[in-house]
């Protein structure tokens, strides 16, 4: 799979930004400009004088993520904790937000990885700098043993998920 010159240019980034401590407004300013996310482009702009004002949820241009930061790492470190109180590790699954730069929030603030239902999804993340990836639906069709293959060949800590002793042995041979 070949990437767009902006898109690898991005994961560079992020793959050298994700190494330093940052707080989660950093986190989520460095995923939206890495996206091309400007806040001169006229229909983000005014979406943007929009936050705060009451009744403007109707008045944003979808799709649109619209988030409270502040909530979010409040729900984050709260699964952390809870789990933690039981001796178990969070790794939330990434398709209920698809977003890099959420991942990345979750694992800033204690999860030890992400999961990821489809190939596809870990692609993206991983190519966005997001790594402890794991992909929960075993894989066997060939061309998608071979992209498996190379993923973890560009992301070391992604892991994958097999139902059979024989994805073990396909997984080997690729």
């Amino acid at each position: 799979m070949e990437l767009s010159k902006q898109t690898t240019a991005a994961a560079e980034v992020l793959k050298t930004a994700i190494r330093d401590p940052m707080t989660p407004d950093q986190i989520i300013d460095r995923h939206t400009a890495t996206l091309g996310w400007r806040e001169d482009d006229p229909a983000v702009a005014r979406s943007m004088t929009l936050i705060g004002q009451r009744g403007s949820l109707a008045e944003i241009a979808t799709p649109a993520a619209v988030v409270d930061l502040d909530i979010a790492v409040a729900n984050i470190e709260t699964m952390r904790d809870r789990l933690a109180g039981h001796g178990i590790a969070l790794r939330p699954h990434a398709k209920t937000h698809k977003s890099a730069a959420f991942a990345e929030l979750q694992q800033h603030f204690g999860a030890v990885g992400n999961c990821c239902a489809k190939l596809g999804e870990a692609e993206a993340l991983t190519h966005a700098g997001v790594e402890n990836i794991l992909i929960t639906s075993p894989v066997v069709n060939p061309s998608t043993l071979t992209r498996i293959a190379a993923l973890v060949m560009s992301a070391p800590s992604t892991t994958v998920v097999v139902s059979h002793s024989t994805h073990i042995q396909l997984l080997g041979e690729v």
